[in-house]
């Protein structure tokens, strides 16, 4: 039983991390990033790129999201000195629907977005490494919490949580300073694409591009496939990790069935005995594998609230050390070893 609940739990820590992963790069699938760093975009080319069948959305920003500009605070935490990273950005308010970024109260961010000059959106793990437990940030301004002079402006909501990069690295705070980028300031473009006429697009945008920009090399960077690119790695490992759990549990269910399989040689009496007075085989294979039928059920039952628990506290934990992933990875791969070689001491 022990083996069982810790492959069962080992099993479902792969899982939900894989979906982890899955989950969060669906808000970057169908997004193209058009654009060379230090060449403007031109008028023509954006209103011509924006009309274009089977672009959904586009629009304007000086930097990609996908790698995004940082800076390091120093940040006294519990009278010790830690170096912060914060992300910056300087977007429109339109990229919120296109990355799909969640905000607690959208209502009130949307009302208050009309009313302030310079609205700034910050994340949860803003929230937790700057502003006072207990604290409302929403309508202050945000140089309250904010020393680094990174940006002024009032804050008008609060974002979920979300990873721009790999799974490696940390969670870190986040600024999102909204404004209108003019188009002549802007140096990138992106755009969310209708996915079952992709090739179709990206002829007619390079087409474009060499049309009004015919100095520079068409580059455009698919968003899904760099998010896939950060994380190679992680998920490979994740796979090969979950076909062993895989294959480990199938050699704990033949391990059973090897225990089933003596149990019945060793009741062989009984079951005649039990056939003779007009015991069907169903219940004889019930009366014999009902035990291992409550061995796997209590496995699932500490397991799953165990993993939810688990699963809870990680994503409670806004920011994540850059070597979490692979702590957890390996802690579960020692773990399935262990299991196995539990399994096969006599």
């Amino acid at each position: 039983m022990v083996i069982s609940i810790g492959l069962m739990t080992a099993f479902m820590m792969i899982r939900t991390q894989l979906s982890t992963i899955e989950e969060q790069g669906e808000r970057f699938k169908g997004i193209l990033i058009l654009g060379n760093e230090g060449t403007a975009l031109t008028v023509p080319l954006y209103n011509d790129i924006k009309n274009l069948p089977g672009i959904q959305t586009a629009l304007l920003s000086k930097g990609r999201i996908t790698s995004p500009f940082n800076i390091i605070i120093p940040l006294n935490r519990n009278g010790q000195e830690v170096m912060v990273n914060k992300v910056l950005l300087t977007e429109n308010y339109e990229l919120l629907d296109l990355f799909n970024i969640e905000l607690l109260e959208p209502e009130r961010t949307k009302d208050l977005f009309s009313k302030v000059a310079h609205p700034v959106v910050v994340n949860e793990a803003f929230v937790q490494f700057f502003v006072p437990a207990g604290e409302d940030p929403v309508g202050q301004a945000l140089s309250k919490y904010a020393q680094d002079n990174a940006g002024e402006g009032t804050i008008i909501g609060v974002c979920k949580d979300f990873r721009l990069t790999s799974f490696n690295s940390a969670i870190t705070p986040m600024q999102i300073i909204l404004q209108e980028i003019p188009v002549d300031q802007a140096t990138y473009l992106s755009c969310r694409i209708d996915e079952s006429r992709r090739n179709e697009i990206v002829k007619n945008l390079r087409l474009l591009w060499e049309k009004h920009e015919p100095g520079h090399s068409f580059v455009y960077i698919d968003a899904y496939q760099q998010y896939i690119s950060n994380n190679t790695d992680m998920v490979n490992f994740s796979r090969l990790l979950l076909a062993y759990a895989i294959i480990s549990l199938f050699l704990t269910l033949f391990g059973i069935f090897g225990i089933t399989w003596y149990a019945v040689e060793q009741r062989k009496r009984e079951i005649a005995i039990r056939k003779v007075h007009g015991a069907s085989s169903r219940q004889i294979l019930l009366l014999l594998n009902r035990p291992f039928f409550y061995y796997i059920l209590i496995a699932d039952v500490i397991a799953v609230p165990y993993r939810i628990c688990l699963d809870e506290t990680v994503e409670g934990t806004v920011c994540v050390s850059c070597e979490l992933g692979n702590r957890s990875i390996y802690s579960t791969c020692r773990f399935i070893n262990a299991c196995n070689f539990c399994h096969s001491c006599p």
